[in-house]
């Protein structure tokens, strides 16, 4: 018998996991199992240089990291889709931004089980361009 914690899930149990695992459902990504790990304040030389965003996909979900503005909330950068233990180290914005500091939000965006656009604003990110 397979048990967990202590508990004999018994053939019925093991069955409705492999049901749930070839379905997809263990896969599909949960508003509340998602983790993000960032670098809270970033620097660019310029609009157009790569800055260290130091992004990570804590999860054992594909997720994709977007930074948008907050004050405008246009899109500013998207990852590419990141597996488990993906890691963006430093890459350059979407969009070029004229020197300043920006009040930025990063959000990790993946599917549900249901096949929806699951979105959660998880950590504040300033950005600064130079010049």
């Amino acid at each position: 018998m397979v048990t967990s914690n202590n508990t004999n899930i018994g053939p019925v149990g093991i069955l409705i996991m492999i049901v749930i695992y070839i379905f997809g459902i263990y896969n599909s990504v949960n508003a509340n199992e998602l983790y993000l790990n960032c670098n809270d304040t970033v620097v660019y030389a310029e609009g157009t240089t790569a800055g260290n965003l130091g992004i990570s996909n804590r999860t054992h979900k594909t997720v994709q990291a977007v930074i948008y503005r907050e004050d405008t909330k246009i899109i500013i950068y998207k990852s590419a889709m990141l597996p488990k233990g993906g890691f963006v180290d430093s890459d350059k914005l979407g969009i070029d931004l004229e020197p300043g500091t920006y009040d930025c939000k990063v959000a990790f965006q993946g599917l549900n089980s249901s096949g929806s656009v699951v979105t959660l604003e998880t950590k504040d990110m300033q950005i600064t361009i130079q010049q």
